[in-house]
């Protein structure tokens, strides 16, 4: 490794909702010369997280994702990448089990500092829905959209890229306003999403837990839709502080 390679400079880590409970901080500043130096950094400032985010043998468990800007290390196949001026770190949970489901779901949570009433209209209202709903620079346009059992969810997302991908989904369940599920059926991946929305300490908790069809599916999109949810609840706490989150008229833009 090159002598610039080994240089420590200064980079954030961003830790999700469990982690940052636990650290009680959203973002640590650390400095490092790879993604393992950091990690070991956060370890030093907060022991608990490393019993949270490690196995018995040291290594990160495989739920546990860490992301160099937009790259897994898992896919880059090191923890040792070098980190360069700007590069951020992202720690990330997909928490299996508790459901049955085991290798085929993916579970993602964060506590949004807003009534419980307020988060399920911002899943239930289709114009604050859409603001938020798909992962960051992502748009939409809903066509159909039917929040009862048996209700049809059908919708445009609109990538930065510019390309469409056509959305159905059909609801299972709607209990206000403490759970959502519905069957995503297409595009491409089919699976069910269970949202659940519980009071903690003044704040409303959701926890979003999605099932696949098949391990080998989940496995395929996983390091995907870990970083996407992520983005997903940035944008949903940013409508959230909004003025006129509570009730909308479609047409309306809160935000």
């Amino acid at each position: 490794m090159s002598e610039v390679a080994k240089k420590r400079i200064p980079v954030t880590v961003t830790l999700p909702g469990m982690l940052k409970n636990i650290a009680g901080a959203a973002r640590l500043r650390v400095e490092a010369a790879t993604a393992a130096e950091a990690l070991e950094e956060v370890y030093r400032r907060v022991p608990a997280l490393r019993f949270a985010l490690c196995d018995d043998s040291g290594e990160l468990r495989m739920h546990v994702l860490c992301f160099v800007n937009d790259r897994s290390t898992r896919d880059i196949g090191t923890m040792d990448v070098p980190l360069r001026d700007g590069d951020e770190i992202a720690i990330l949970q997909a928490v299996s089990g508790g459901s049955g489901a085991g290798d085929r779901e993916i579970v993602s949570t964060r506590a949004f500092d807003a009534p419980r009433d307020r988060v399920f209209n911002a899943w239930t209202d289709p114009v604050l829905l859409a603001q938020w709903w798909g992962p960051k620079g992502f748009t939409n346009t809903f066509h159909e959209f039917d929040p009862k059992p048996g209700g049809h969810w059908r919708f445009v997302m609109h990538g930065p890229d510019g390309k469409d991908w056509e959305n159905h989904s059909v609801f299972v369940e709607i209990a206000k306003p403490e759970r959502i599920v519905f069957d995503h059926l297409s595009p491409h991946h089919g699976f069910r999403v269970t949202a659940t929305l519980a009071e903690r300490a003044g704040k409303t908790e959701l926890t979003f837990r999605m099932v696949f069809e098949s391990a080998r599916e989940c496995t395929e999109v996983r390091s995907f839709v870990v970083v996407a949810n992520e983005q997903n609840f940035d944008r949903l706490e940013a409508v959230l502080t909004c003025p006129g989150t509570e009730a909308t008229e479609i047409g309306a833009t809160p935000c």
